[in-house]
């Protein structure tokens, strides 16, 4: 069970979002705001370790909510409702731009590689036929 704390840790902790301005709730319980990959019920079981482990390491309660709905963690964050979220990428930018959140980490997987790939599209018959049409115009 420890092995899977870690590992639940090391990939998944790396990839949280901040609110900037760190305010607990009134009872001082520090809530992690999660979209669900699989069941609400599922993701607050396999996040219970973590968790369980911030909560002894901070010497706090630690409370997991979850929903499949992304913008309901987005707005949980933006309104403080939770202090950490895990976001994807397009979240964690639009929380980024309107100045509610900050990325202070990303997700690494055991094995040492980045959690996140990107793969760029170009129509077949458009301008962007290599990389080389991308890097030479840049802000286009």
């Amino acid at each position: 069970m420890f092995a899977r704390f870690m590992a639940r840790l090391a990939g998944v902790a790396l990839a949280v979002t901040a609110c900037p301005s760190y305010a607990l709730a009134a009872d001082n319980i520090l809530t992690i705001g999660l979209i669900a990959p699989t069941s609400v019920e599922q993701t607050l079981q396999s996040w219970k370790p973590l968790a369980d482990g911030l909560a002894r390491e901070l010497r706090m309660p630690v409370k997991v909510v979850a929903s499949k709905n992304y913008s309901e963690i987005a707005s949980a964050l933006i309104d403080g409702r939770v202090q950490l979220a895990w976001l994807n990428n397009r979240l964690a930018i639009d929380a980024v731009d309107m100045d509610q959140a900050q990325v202070f980490a990303q997700m690494v997987r055991l094995d040492g590689r980045s959690g996140y790939k990107s793969v760029l599209l170009a129509r077949k018959d458009g301008v962007i036929q290599s990389i080389t049409d991308i890097l030479g115009k840049p802000g286009t």
